[in-house]
């Protein structure tokens, strides 16, 4: 296989003579010449190497595969246009092959240089324009699939990417792990700060959420100040243990801003488990932690004689998780754990 730096046209003929002068014949075309390839494996590993823009391919290609087998291999890419040649073109072949998707053109033997041109300039235009289009389809679904203000995903993007690692994690028996968190006091911030502290918030909760878990990790932000997080394998306890962290650093080193989060997590049980399953334990997790803490608070400030407060001032950093038989582990910072009836939470 002989290879040329540019890589734009792909030539697959097993006439070693003939394929020189189409070499030849292209370069007067301003066009460049990325591979010559002799033999069906050599035209594969040149499109898998190079992504030339057009392949052309003699149709009567004397290996183990003909010339219509690799170009339809090639167009099914989806990355390179093909351009038949052929000595003996049957026009009704040919045009099956353009109607099927699998060639925009073909071209008789011996084919005229402008022949040879306007079809490769023709297929290497058709090629440019489905890259732009599958372009803009990709940029618009990733659009879709975002949060505009964290740039996590959206609730759709997490149930399409949660979904799919949840299928892997079923395939390789592995577990499934979901941790709802929400960003506590937003209303307060926006009500006391504007709306933009608010934004501001909630920007850095999604970058500290980000930056926490692993890059496998699927993250997202449902909406408002809700939050959430599906991992495979993950360590739950170790996790948090980093989140707790990253928060304390956070509020640190930006006096502006406090950041304070309920997290509950929960964690697949069975086979037959679903991922809205899962995510619904997660979210009764938290919402433990968070009555809770909302409870003590209150407790604090009825025995101090303070008058309430609009947001909760004190920080617990607990860890909130429901398990199968309706207990709440709750462990706190300070103090060991301990095991709470869900029933008699506050």
């Amino acid at each position: 296989m002989i290879t040329t730096p540019a890589a734009r046209i792909l030539i697959v003929d097993d006439d070693a003579a003939f394929t020189r002068s189409v070499v030849r014949l292209i370069r007067t075309f301003g066009l460049s010449v990325a591979s010559v390839a002799h033999t069906a494996e050599e035209a594969l590993a040149a499109c898998t190497e190079l992504s030339p823009d057009v392949a052309l391919v003699d149709i009567n290609l004397r290996t183990a595969a003909d010339g219509i087998q690799v170009g339809r291999a090639i167009a099914n890419a989806g990355t390179t246009a093909v351009v038949y040649m052929s000595g003996a073109l049957d026009e009704a072949i040919a045009t099956h092959l353009v109607e099927e998707g699998c060639a925009s053109g073909c071209v008789g033997k011996p084919f005229s240089p402008a022949e040879l041109k306007a079809a490769l300039l023709l297929a290497a235009s058709q090629r440019a324009e489905r890259a732009r289009a599958r372009e803009r389809f990709d940029r618009l679904n990733t659009e879709s699939e975002r949060d505009p203000l964290t740039q996590l995903l959206n609730r759709r993007g997490f149930e399409a990417h949660a979904e799919r690692l949840f299928g892997i994690a079923r395939r390789q028996s592995g577990k499934m792990t979901v941790f709802s968190i929400d960003l506590d006091g937003l209303k307060a911030i926006n009500d006391e700060h504007g709306h933009a502290a608010g934004d501001q918030a909630i920007a850095s909760a999604g970058k500290v959420l980000a930056e926490t878990f692993r890059s496998t990790d699927v993250v997202a932000r449902l909406g408002g100040d809700e939050f959430v997080v599906a991992g495979m394998d993950a360590d739950p306890e170790g996790a948090l243990r980093r989140l707790e962290a990253a928060i304390d650093s956070f509020n640190a080193t930006n006096a502006g801003i406090t950041l304070r989060m309920s997290v509950g997590f929960a964690e697949s049980s069975a086979p037959s488990d679903s991922l809205a399953a899962i995510l619904d334990r997660a979210d009764a997790a938290m919402y433990v932690q968070k009555r809770l803490r909302t409870s003590r608070v209150a407790r604090r400030v009825a025995d101090s004689g303070a008058a309430a407060p609009h947001a909760v001032p004190v920080v617990f950093n607990m860890i909130g998780r429901l398990t199968l038989s309706g207990q709440a582990m709750v462990n706190g910072r300070r103090g060991a754990a301990h095991a709470v009836p869900s029933a008699t939470v506050p």
